[in-house]
């Protein structure tokens, strides 16, 4: 078929994608853009993910949108509230029309002579852009990391059962059920609370610590503003600017403490919410101190104490040790101890895309394979040698969406330039001094470091650095000129 026509095709219809759509209706109207979903619905994250309370773990006031007020009090909320925002941002937002769901783009190929690129789908249907935007996220959406256990098959052949959190099986009765979970990050920490209640027992079963911040789930400004008969939109920005602030402070009086002042002043944080008449000092050592610095990997939030809470009420068990293998009976650990189970959850992370950012795209630029490795990352957005190209990542130690905003500002002021003055090609170009080695990534996470070689790479200077503060990313992405000596501009070729 003859390709479909648009200016921007915007790959995802998840938190990023439906925010790239409200900038580019608001902020370019003249353009023609269609998102291209390849699930039967919006909402990425939010909708694949279905095992008991899952929620969200930055503050919705931050992690929702600049443009759309979170409509409570409760900063942490469960996936199913996220996805009700989002959809009425698409339905009242005017969207749904620029939406196409079951259009998985398996190949995207740009051509130099056309200044364009044609998009092919599963299902064989074909785009055409101007410029396109992946919005896809980080992490591979058909299957998580399941590192192989030993004895897996003769748990299942005794009647155990094995689940992966991003396959949860519709309608797992675990009630009266014991329960093992193998995992320290978010998802486990979120599936303790949330199995305890109906479980006879949880165990989580972790290699290592995770620093894990108790927090109210109610933002007192919120909570002061709505008392005070502020409008949803006051309350909202109310709660926006005193969040900025408190980054800030963070940022400022963090650089002030050593590392092991920062770690120190956290893990009080934990023994606050679990004191030593519910966990002996050595037992919460061993829990609770973790072997990374703080931001060193995500932190992880226990809304309302909720996870220490199931540990007080013995609802819930720690085990901090290496697993041997599973056996007929539950989980059999290097130490000699024995976690007995019927049910085993492996939360043992996410796997990230090894072609990143372009998820399962197969990428050409010119006929040439896109290899990620071989490119260099330009304002954290866009890649060396891939023209009109942008994509959506966004922070690792904030609120993911802050920074899709930015970058969703950042594309529409790339494309109003280009637009007025002239330019058909926006490409970053390293320059022919180079640009250097990056510095050493602050972030330790094991499903970053499993693929990080497999990924494009930072530069030693602006603009090829990494972007991982609010404040400053604005001037770069919303301030500087957008012409500079990293990207090159280019008109059409002239016609044959």
């Amino acid at each position: 078929p003859v390709p479909e026509p648009f200016d921007v095709v915007v790959v995802g219809a998840g938190i990023s994608g439906i925010g790239a759509a409200h900038h580019l209706r608001t902020r370019w109207p003249d353009g023609s853009f269609v998102i291209l979903e390849g699930r039967a619905t919006f909402g990425g994250t939010w909708d694949l993910f279905r095992y008991p309370g899952v929620r969200s773990d930055s503050d919705m006031f931050t992690f929702g949108y600049e443009h759309r007020p979170w409509p409570s009090a409760k900063p942490i909320a469960p996936a199913a509230e996220i996805r009700d925002y989002l959809g009425r941002t698409i339905d009242e937002g005017g969207l749904s029309d620029h939406i196409r769901y079951g259009q998985h783009v398996v190949r995207a190929e740009w051509s130099s002579p056309e200044a364009s690129w044609v998009l092919e789908c599963e299902n064989g249907a074909r785009y055409k852009c101007w410029f396109l935007f992946a919005c896809t996220g980080y992490y591979n959406y058909d299957r998580g990391y399941e590192p192989k256990f030993p004895g897996s098959e003769s748990f299942v052949a005794n009647g155990g059962c094995i689940v992966h959190p991003q396959r949860w099986p519709e309608g797992l009765d675990y009630a009266g059920k014991r329960v093992a979970i193998i995992g320290s990050g978010a998802t486990a920490i979120t599936l303790l609370p949330a199995m305890a209640e109906q479980a006879a027992h949880v165990t989580l079963v972790q290699r290592s610590p995770s620093y894990i911040v108790p927090a109210p789930n109610s933002d007192p400004v919120a909570a002061a503003a709505i008392q005070e008969g502020k409008s949803s939109e006051e309350v909202h920005r109310s709660v926006r600017e005193q969040k900025a602030k408190d980054m800030q402070n963070i940022e400022t009086y963090g650089a002030l403490m050593t590392a092991e002042q920062r770690n120190a002043l956290f893990i009080s944080y934990m023994r606050l919410a679990l004191p030593e008449k519910h966990m002996s000092q050595e037992d919460f050592t061993r829990h609770f101190t973790p072997s990374y610095n703080l931001w060193e990997q995500r932190l992880c939030v226990s809304p309302d104490a909720d996870f220490f809470r199931a540990l007080r009420r013995k609802k819930a068990s720690m085990v901090t040790d290496h697993i041997e293998a599973f056996d007929e009976n539950g989980i059999r650990l290097k130490s000699g101890n024995h976690v007995a189970c019927d049910i085993i959850v492996t939360a043992t992370g996410l796997q990230l895309h090894e072609n990143m950012p372009m998820a399962s795209m197969k990428v050409s630029v010119d006929g040439k394979p896109y290899v990620a490795s071989t490119h260099r990352l330009y304002k954290d957005c866009m890649l060396s040698d891939v023209p009109n190209f942008m994509f959506c990542r966004g922070y690792f130690q904030a609120s993911w969406t802050l920074k899709v905003d930015l970058v969703c500002k950042y594309l529409c002021r790339l494309l109003a330039h280009m637009r007025a003055t002239g330019a058909a090609v926006a490409c970053p170009r390293v320059p022919a001094g180079g640009i250097g080695e990056p510095p050493a990534m602050p972030v330790k996470a094991n499903y970053v470091l499993r693929t990080l070689h497999l990924t494009p790479r930072y530069g030693a200077e602006v603009p090829w650095l990494p972007l991982f503060s609010y404040q400053h990313d604005q001037q770069l992405l919303l301030e500087a000129p957008v012409a500079d000596v990293g990207l090159e501009f280019s008109s059409a070729p002239a016609a044959a």
